[in-house]
């Protein structure tokens, strides 16, 4: 079954960073050659596009000043401070048994578990200290080929968890350049394409500005030829007028000499 740490390996557990209390007052409960602490990790199946891990961290932590312990749980996406939460019991047996519970519950919706040096370096840098082997026999003590095994192994394991992630920041980046350079694309031809109706439009408005003009000006000389025509009509309604004042005057004398005769 699966507790946490590395096996064969006695290596002091550190608090999480993130927890909240006081890390001095605190401390990764051992119990039986078992350390209660683990990271758990997953891919996300539903990212299509971006490969995403999420992580679940797990420590059973004792108070050392009444020996109470917290069932202390954090998650989120790999590389970020994610959510937190803290559960309180009076006894190791009970915190034991949650821990063990939750343990059970994530291996079921197949979680898998990671060493807590796989955690982002962020949240879970190892100093010093933490690599102080706290043995009370000597004889149990690695060797110096032991040692050196494991810190080969260490380094190895790090650097492909650092190629691995920069390989997929990387293929992240170029899909993401990709993803904007279509954009820009798609922005291009469309401003293009709108570029062309504005013109289309600005042109029909032009040809119908310039046929209006056409029309007031043929309008306006229309109205001017009108107006010539009603004065010449004005002028020969005075003609007409004189006209026949001189034919009632000459029917005037033509009566008289009428009487005459």
């Amino acid at each position: 079954r699966v507790h946490g740490g590395i096996c064969g390996i006695h290596m002091k557990a550190q608090v999480d960073p993130s927890f909240s209390h006081s890390a001095a007052s605190h401390i990764v409960l051992v119990n039986n050659g078992t350390t209660y602490d683990i990271t758990l990790i997953k891919e996300n199946p539903f990212a299509a596009e971006f490969a995403v891990t999420r992580f679940f961290k797990m420590q059973v932590l004792q108070d050392l000043s009444d020996g109470g312990c917290i069932l202390w749980t954090r998650w989120g996406v790999m590389d970020e401070v994610g959510d937190m939460n803290k559960e309180f019991f009076d006894t190791q047996e009970e915190a034991i048994a949650a821990y063990d519970r939750l343990l059970q519950t994530k291996l079921d919706e197949h979680w898998e578990a990671k060493s807590p040096l796989n955690i982002s370096q962020q949240h879970a840098q190892l100093t010093a200290p933490d690599l102080v082997l706290p043995l009370e026999d000597s004889a149990d003590r690695p060797s110096e080929n032991e040692d050196l095994q494991f810190i080969t192994e260490l380094s190895a394991e790090t650097l492909d968890g650092i190629g691995t992630n920069a390989t997929s920041i990387a293929h992240d980046v170029t899909h993401l350049f990709d993803v904007l350079r279509q954009n820009l694309s798609f922005v291009a031809t469309t401003s293009s394409r709108h570029l062309e109706i504005y013109q289309q439009l600005a042109q029909t408005w032009k040809d119908t500005a310039e046929r209006s003009v056409e029309s007031m000006d043929i309008f306006i000389w229309k109205c001017q030829q009108l107006e010539e025509q009603l004065q010449k009509t004005e002028s020969l309604h005075a003609d007409i007028k004189t006209l026949r004042k001189n034919v009632d005057k000459l029917d005037k004398i033509t009566s008289r000499s009428s009487l005459f005769r």
